[in-house]
């Protein structure tokens, strides 16, 4: 296996991790979190589809292992010399944990801490051992931390250097210094939450008050503090987000107290209350990205001052009964079967998984798919010719077919069109991306049946 080495954007990389790994963080009511020293550059050179597959199998584990509380992920500087970086990540949770002896083999291939584990989570014990050998190959080291019934905190380093921003700058990268001096009141029952957006307030500039209740909130804004805005969790115990939205609302109304909620994906935001006492929601889990440009269309002197619009989210979880489509993903890589299921699940999509062509041709023999993710390169039989065997021997009747590889290359697309791919799309998979691909085709299946 080799890496490749390019210059990419971190931030980017953990928010997609948690754009695949929500559904089950949010099923479980876990809190997901994650945030990045002000000291680390945004931009890094090295491989993000393989820095994306360590976090998404260390963060997968750290869900499925956990029962309640929170995951946290964490990135800080290990060390510095000359131009080489080392970066230090940390995935914590508050799950099972790992007994003290069972801890120096838990990255042996096929080693599960405690068989029992097997048998009520699942897993072949490879997951790990795979996250080793990458990190290994990023000149990097992996160990854990952990105390049994008390949670986990697996940590790596990986060998890079910081770099410029490459492509398109994002418009809240360039107007972030519109926010310093205005004050924001956060109120979220979960400690390690409320820090977070304490820390990451402050390194836009803000002030921030902190309340752990909606009780303490209400008698913060009784004082002669004057808030330009507020975010509320939506779940905290006895007085939750909307009640206390509802108790702030008597005395400020939207234009005085523009109001945030921090909500869960598929909560019923589009309500006319939801819309009379918030001005925005923030799904969970939080992207710093996507709250900084809401904290500047409401707070920015340069934009048009937003109070009767609400910005939603689009409930992802029922896409597919907007587009409904029978799916298979053709993909040889056992983590990125994962991501990409994944993927597909926060859009409401449910698949059939298969390893190469030859398992493709079977699997379009036994059932009709409207719909397949071709990976180009695949054992046995690539993505290339399973895609020439489908269209000579099912014509018209063929399901769409979407290409999908790491290579970005326009010849490479020409190439998949030639062939009679239908589209492409890159990987690692982006939820906009397969949005936008399941609308278009969705679409255009519903103009082909009206005619």
């Amino acid at each position: 296996m080799e890496l490749e080495n390019n210059a990419f954007d971190m931030r980017r990389c953990i928010e997609d991790v948690l754009d695949l790994v929500a559904p089950k963080a949010l099923e479980k009511r876990l809190e997901i979190m994650y945030y990045i020293d002000p000291a680390v550059n945004q931009y890094i050179f090295g491989d993000g589809f393989r820095l994306r597959q360590i976090l998404v199998n260390l963060v997968g584990n750290a869900i499925k292992f956990t029962e309640k509380g929170e995951i946290f992920i964490q990135v800080g500087i290990k060390s510095i010399k000359d131009d080489e970086v080392h970066l230090e990540f940390s995935i914590k949770d508050t799950g099972i944990g790992i007994p003290a002896d069972k801890l120096s083999g838990i990255f042996i291939p096929f080693t599960q801490a405690d068989t029992t584990t097997t048998r009520k989570y699942g897993g072949t014990g490879l997951g790990l051992a795979i996250t080793s050998k990458l990190v290994n190959l990023m000149r990097g080291k992996i160990w854990v931390e952990s105390t049994e019934g008390q949670g986990s905190d697996f940590k790596f380093t990986i060998e890079t250097q910081f770099t410029q921003p490459v492509g398109e700058v994002s418009n809240a990268d360039e107007m972030l210094h519109n926010l310093p001096g205005k004050h924001v009141l956060i109120v979220d029952d979960n400690p390690t939450n409320r820090k977070i957006l304490q820390l990451q307030c402050g390194i836009w500039g803000m002030q921030s008050t902190v309340a752990p209740s909606g009780a303490e909130a209400l008698r913060i804004l009784a004082g002669d503090q004057k808030f330009d805005i507020g975010i509320l969790d939506m779940q905290m115990p006895e007085m939750d987000g909307m009640m206390l939205a509802r108790e702030i609302r008597k005395t400020w109304d939207k234009n005085t107290l523009p109001l945030i909620m921090l909500t869960s994906i598929g909560h019923n935001s589009g309500s006319e209350e939801m819309q009379n006492l918030f001005t925005y929601f923030v799904n969970k889990p939080i992207k710093h990205s996507h709250l900084a440009e809401i904290l500047l269309k409401v707070l920015s002197p340069s934009s048009t001052r937003i109070t009767d619009e609400l910005l939603l989210d689009s409930d992802l979880s029922q896409f597919a009964a907007r587009y409904p489509f029978e799916i298979l993903v053709a993909e040889d890589n056992i983590i990125n079967q994962k991501m990409i299921r994944n993927v597909l699940q926060l859009l409401g999509y449910s698949s059939d998984v298969v390893a190469n062509g030859l398992e493709v041709i079977e699997a379009v023999k036994r059932q009709h798919y409207q719909l397949i993710f071709m990976d180009i390169q695949m054992p046995e039989m690539d993505g290339y010719e399973a895609t020439r065997i489908i269209i000579d021997h099912l014509k018209d009747d063929r399901p769409i077919i979407i290409a999908m590889t790491a290579n970005a290359m326009k010849s490479d697309r020409e190439k998949c069109m030639e062939i009679g791919m239908d589209d492409y799309v890159t990987k690692p998979l982006k939820v906009e991306d397969l949005k936008k691909a399941f609308q278009f085709w969705g679409e255009k299946q519903k103009t082909k049946r009206l005619s």
